[in-house]
């Protein structure tokens, strides 16, 4: 699934070192002991010009510099861990919690 993912990267400090920061992102929903987690399999950015048709390139490719790629996988981190997205994923995908809150019993299920 292809998203838009809009967000400040951060040090590992917390501190903004590249504000509003905007790309697309190839997601698929995957599972961690049971648990539903965000694999980020692509990150694309568009390196069209002014008035030009989009362009996207992969940041994680064959066609990004290292620097690019460097930025490209702290990206691909963060998103990783961005509970909004997984939730908004999740969402998409159909996949949702059975049993109410801190319920042992519970469980996930996929819409089919």
């Amino acid at each position: 699934m292809r998203v838009t993912y809009e967000a400040d990267l951060r040090t590992a400090a917390g501190s903004v070192w590249l504000p509003d920061y905007a790309c697309d992102l190839i997601v698929s929903p995957d599972w961690d002991n049971g648990e539903p987690c965000l694999s980020v399999d692509d990150v694309l950015v568009d390196v069209s010009g002014y008035r030009e048709p989009s362009n996207y390139i992969s940041m994680l490719g064959g066609e990004a510099d290292p620097l690019m790629a460097q930025v490209g996988q702290a990206i691909q981190k963060q998103a990783e861990e961005d509970d909004a997205l997984l939730a908004r994923v999740l969402a998409e995908e159909g996949i949702y919690w059975i049993g109410g809150a801190n319920n042992p019993d519970g469980r996930w299920r996929v819409a089919s």
